[in-house]
């Protein structure tokens, strides 16, 4: 009987030995009660720390802010060039009676004025820009045509000081543009005027650049403000041109002025009434309004008339 009490002893002794040697060495699953054994969760600090860094590669990259564009950079440069050349034209021509303009005091203009808010706010990146529009401002007041300026070159730019840095670059560039073509055309048209007045075949050639210059609406206030009317003036009332050089002046004054012209001379050597020379306007630019307005009373659009025009 104490022999089985023994071996019974014994047995469970070896029985629980075992158990508490599985219990020990057996890892606790993580989880909810019931998940199954074959399924962990990653609560461990090497997946949470997987976690972080992939968090971090997730990141946005970093966009360095919008700058000129060295096209744009070097095109800066060479229109200061051409704002001296057309500066000195101008004082050319008023040297020689061509214009004579009361030109305002510069000092007391303030040339800030003539530049909206988000040039002179431009950052650092695009600091080059507001200085060429400085010196552009001050050569166009000194010249005595800072209303030209101020209403051709940032006219139906939408930007103001609240636009990103990213809006501000494509309104200086479209500025920047602008002010090149109004400066190169400017410069063409002052050197065509002076060989207008040389005259001869010159003066001729000169004429028929002129007059292609013209039949852009954008070029008409530039010719009226660099004395373009004033020297077409003197040609018509010059005795020694030819009628045909006078009809192509009588045909710029037109476009620019939307007038007829009639130009008298009289014939000095004999004493006569000499030849009076009469330059129309076409009759469809003469009569375009009169169209246009009976189209529109018809109902038509103004899209309807650039069509109709073009």
């Amino acid at each position: 009987m104490d022999g089985l009490l023994l071996r019974k002893w014994v047995t469970v002794t070896a029985v629980l030995h075992i158990v508490l040697t599985v219990m020990s060495t057996a890892p606790v699953p993580d989880g909810p009660v019931g998940l199954p054994s074959h399924i962990q969760v990653r609560t461990g600090v090497s997946h949470r720390n997987r976690a972080k860094s992939s968090g971090k590669r997730s990141q946005k990259p970093i966009i360095p802010p919008p700058q000129l564009e060295q096209s744009t950079k070097a095109e800066l440069e060479q229109e200061k060039q051409l704002v001296k050349n057309m500066t000195e034209g101008y004082v050319n021509e008023e040297q020689q009676g061509v214009l004579q303009l009361s030109h305002p005091n510069y000092d007391q203009v303030s040339i800030k004025d003539l530049l909206p808010s988000y040039i002179l706010m431009l950052p650092s990146n695009m600091m080059g820009a507001t200085q060429y529009f400085m010196d552009t401002a001050l050569a166009f007041t000194k010249l005595g045509l800072q209303s030209l300026f101020k209403s051709n070159v940032f006219k139906g730019i939408q930007c103001n000081s609240s636009s990103n840095e990213a809006e501000l670059l494509i309104c200086v560039t479209a500025a920047v543009e602008r002010t090149s073509r109004i400066i190169k055309v400017g410069t063409n048209i002052l050197s065509l005027n002076f060989r207008v007045l040389s005259g001869g075949a010159t003066a001729d050639h000169a004429l028929s650049m002129l007059n292609t210059l013209a039949a852009n609406p954008l070029n008409k206030t530039l010719m009226k403000a660099l004395g373009s009317t004033a020297v077409i003036y003197i040609t018509l009332m010059r005795e020694s041109v030819p009628d045909e050089t006078k009809v192509i002046a009588g045909s710029i004054m037109t476009e620019l002025t939307g007038l007829p012209v009639a130009s008298n001379i009289p014939d000095t050597t004999s004493g006569g009434f000499g030849r009076v020379n009469v330059i129309v306007p076409r009759p469809s630019r003469v009569h375009r309004a009169d169209y246009d307005m009976a189209k529109l009373k018809a109902g038509a659009t103004k899209m309807d008339l650039l069509t109709m025009n073009m």
